[in-house]
């Protein structure tokens, strides 16, 4: 029997781009509230919250935040034309949750991009070396640019 695999990330994100959509529900509130909600309860994390938006003419932001992070979605109805963002630390994988969302907004074209965040060993290895302040030293950056 194997023993327990230790975690290399904190967490897992996955940003979505959902095209075709249909618009009268990327219009909807309470569908969309309802739809992250049960998203949520299908990777088994735990809803704390949630707030919405609803934008005149149209278009929708919402969020629900989770003990373990957030799933946010911005919504351009005359665009048919969704961005979703779900990111959670919990044990379950995001993806599934996210094309279930994309399937009940009748999503045409989905567009995910995963990424593993928080590198433990990185966490580990910048907390041994107990940096002390260094003033105006420039603070070293890593950046990743992505196209959808």
């Amino acid at each position: 029997m194997r023993g327990k695999v230790e975690k290399k990330f904190l967490g897992t994100h996955i940003i979505a781009e959902l095209y075709g959509c249909d618009p009268v529900l990327l219009d909807d509130v309470e569908f969309i509230t309802s739809t992250l909600i049960k998203s949520a309860e299908k990777v088994r994390v735990t809803v704390l919250d949630y707030a919405t938006r609803k934008f005149e003419p149209q278009g929708v932001s919402a969020i629900v935040i989770i003990s373990e992070s957030h799933i946010a979605i911005h919504t351009w109805p005359e665009l048919k034309y969704a961005a979703l963002d779900f990111y959670t630390c919990g044990e379950e994988d995001p993806e599934p949750a996210v094309r279930e969302i994309a399937r009940k907004f009748k999503t045409k074209e989905l567009v995910l991009f995963r990424a593993d965040r928080g590198n433990i060993s990185k966490i580990e290895k910048i907390m041994k070396s107990n940096r002390k302040d260094r003033g105006n030293e420039e603070i070293r950056t890593d950046e990743m640019q992505i196209l959808l």
